[in-house]
C-alpha cells in the first residue's frame, strides 16, 4: 500500500503526498501497510482489489441518484466502512495491534448494527418479487447490481485469506454479505418507486 493511501486511513483525514507514481510496483509488486513487499498477486492485495472495486461500484451507484436522495448518505457511510475495512486487510495479523496503536480506522460493531437497521428497514417495506431480477431492467439500479456483485467477489476474497489461516478483520464477511443484500433490496425500492425510494 503506497503511503499516500496509508495516510487518508488514519482518523479520516485527506492527505496527498507530493509523487504518486514511486516506480517500486513496476515488477509485480506493492508493499502492504508497514512496509512489507508482497507480490500483486498476494491474498490481502488480491482482497483490496476487490474491496476499491467496491468502493467505487457504490460511488457510482450514488452518482446515480439525485444528489437529495436518501440513499447518498447511506452509501457515503457504506464506503467509509470500505475505506477502514481496505486499511485493516492491508495489514499482516501479526501487525494488528500496531494497526490500532497508530489510531487507524477500523470496521465497528456499530458499522455492522447500522447495516443490519438498513437491511430491516428494507425488508418491513414488504416488496413483493415475481421471477428472477434481472439486471438491466432498469437504468437507475443496474449501478446497484454492479455494486452487489462486487461485494460478494470481495466476499470470496476475503474467504480465501480465512482458509489460508490467516485472520481477517471482525465483522468483514458478516458486513460484506449484509452490503450485498442491502444493495439488492435497494435496487427493487428504487425500481418499485419509480427512483424515489
Amino acid at each position: 500500500m503506497n503511503n499516500g493511501i496509508a495516510l487518508r486511513l488514519i482518523k479520516n483525514t485527506h492527505i496527498m503526498t507530493s509523487k504518486i507514481t514511486t516506480k517500486q510496483g513496476d515488477q509485480g509488486d506493492t508493499g502492504l501497510l508497514f512496509g512489507k513487499r508482497v507480490r500483486k498477486t498476494h491474498l490481502r492485495v488480491c482482497a483490496n482489489g476487490s474491496l476499491d472495486e467496491l468502493n467505487v461500484a457504490i460511488g457510482y451507484a450514488r452518482t446515480a441518484l439525485p444528489e437529495s436522495h436518501r440513499y447518498g448518505p447511506m452509501l457515503q457511510a457504506m464506503q467509509q466502512c470500505l475505506i477502514a475495512l481496505m486499511g485493516q486487510v492491508a495489514v499482516e495479523g501479526h501487525e494488528i495491534e500496531r494497526y490500532q496503536e497508530a489510531g487507524f480506522a477500523s470496521l465497528r460493531a456499530s458499522d455492522m448494527e447500522q447495516m443490519d437497521l438498513w437491511v430491516n428497514e428494507h425488508e418491513a417495506m414488504k416488496m413483493v418479487f415475481k421471477g428472477w431480477a434481472m439486471p438491466g431492467d432498469d437504468r437507475r439500479t443496474i449501478h446497484f447490481e454492479a455494486a452487489r456483485v462486487a461485494a460478494r467477489r470481495a466476499e470470496r476474497d476475503l474467504i480465501r485469506i480465512l482458509d489460508a489461516d490467516e485472520p481477517i478483520p471482525e465483522h468483514a464477511l458478516t458486513w460484506l454479505n449484509r452490503c450485498s443484500d442491502l444493495l439488492w433490496l435497494m435496487a427493487r425500492a428504487l425500481e418499485r418507486s419509480g427512483g424515489a425510494a
